[in-house]
């Protein structure tokens, strides 16, 4: 199937921001690392600036994984910003991560301090429709719940992702059309990573069943979005409806009764409604939210 065009793939992206109500005029940190999937992004979004009402900002965060070509990437990302005409701010970590989850976490803590600088509510990033149906089936393979095969969202703690729209064949077509070769990252290849062996082995073999296995894996991603929101409002109000009873019982029989109480009588009949509600009154009264082992073992409780 052939690639669309850049117009097309720009429509595209307009059209997922438009559903899903990603963007609010004003400031907006783009989210570049140089690779392929993030200067796309800053090309986009500089073509639909306008029409949104955005005030680009580029980030661009040094892992210090790859002292020998950190300062290129900066200074690649930096030609970008100006190409679009955007300032950047560029923030480097104090040493290389010990994993892959330390590189994310210190990558947000400075794009959301690049975000509370200039006043922006969103973090625009860079992830595709692949990223989507990468992140699905290591959910997946991990025994993750609805909320862990949910993926990433649209929209979600002030990080959007106006690019699961579209997939990378798509990036890397918007990059050919503006005659930019993007930095490549060596680690894409190393099969030391779990992701990186879905993308390279398990996906390509799924392709041969369906083709179109990134973008059925998205829509598998949305489905599971829309049932665990379904789930989290009838738990909800299942617990409301508890809890207004309970204060009616308590103001009738003069008794105390504790704030953080859930009688079990009043848990849903529904298995994934009861563990959802268990899972999120934990959160409220710990602030730790359960992982899908713990969860069950809630539930068994």
């Amino acid at each position: 199937m052939a690639t669309p065009t850049p117009r097309v793939i720009v429509s595209s992206v307009r059209a997922f921001a438009r559903r899903h109500n990603i963007f609010r005029p004003g400031p907006l940190v783009l989210a570049v690392s140089g690779g392929t999937d993030s200067v796309a992004l800053a090309l986009i979004l500089a073509e639909l600036r306008e029409e949104f009402g955005l005030v680009l900002h580029v980030a661009h965060f040094d892992h210090r994984a790859r002292p020998r070509s950190s300062a290129a990437d900066a200074a690649f990302v930096a030609e970008i910003a100006d190409r679009i005409g955007a300032p950047i701010r560029v923030g480097r970590a104090e040493q290389a991560p010990k994993s892959a989850d330390d590189a994310r976490r210190d990558r947000y803590t400075v794009l959301r301090r690049a975000a509370s600088e200039i006043g922006a509510g969103v973090i625009a990033t860079g992830h595709t429709q692949d990223d989507q149906a990468e992140t699905v089936l290591l959910h997946l393979t991990r025994g993750s719940g609805l909320a862990g095969v949910a993926a990433m969202r649209p929209l979600r703690d002030g990080i959007a992702r106006p690019l699961l729209a579209i997939g990378r064949a798509d990036t890397e077509a918007i990059c050919r059309a503006a005659k930019i070769r993007p930095r490549d990252d060596p680690s894409n290849a190393s099969l030391k990573f779990a992701r990186n062996r879905i993308r390279h082995r398990v996906l390509p073999e799924l392709a041969r069943i369906n083709p179109q296995v990134r973008r059925a894996l998205a829509r598998f991603a949305d489905a599971a979005a829309e049932a665990e929101s379904q789930l989290a409002l009838g738990a909800q109000g299942r617990a409301d409806a508890g809890e207004t009873q309970a204060r009616a019982d308590s103001a009738t029989h003069n008794t105390k009764r504790h704030d953080d109480a859930l009688d079990i009588a009043d848990l849903p009949d529904a298995l994934a409604s009861r563990e959802r509600l268990l899972a999120t009154r934990w959160h409220e009264a710990t602030g730790v939210t359960l992982s899908s082992r713990h969860r069950t073992a809630l539930l068994d409780l």
